[in-house]
């Protein structure tokens, strides 16, 4: 195997390493009386967003990255309740499994 796949390799596993990060902030979050994160597990939940976001840039077609950056941003849109935040991330898990 060439460095090049190597390296793709590499970017696959941390990103999937982050979503299972943010998989289990979302898990362990106890949602507030309106649904949402409380300000702790927000601030961890973009963290990881932003990681991703960064991996995503270097690792997705053009194309892609436009669609998944939107799917990210509904993830960590503060309006939007845990349980629909954890429906994104399952989105986001099928969605751009091929990348990730």
């Amino acid at each position: 195997m060439n460095r090049r796949g190597l390296s793709f390799n590499e970017k696959r596993g941390r990103m999937l390493g982050v979503l299972r990060n943010i998989d289990r902030i979302l898990t362990a979050a106890q949602p507030l009386e309106d649904g949402g994160l409380y300000y702790k597990d927000y601030g961890l939940l973009l963290c990881e967003a932003h990681v991703l976001r960064k991996m995503a840039q270097a690792t997705f077609p053009r194309m892609v990255l436009r669609e998944f950056l939107t799917d990210l941003e509904e993830l960590t849109s503060l309006h939007i309740g845990v349980e629909r935040q954890r429906k994104v991330m399952g989105r986001l898990r099928w969605g751009y499994a091929r990348w990730i």
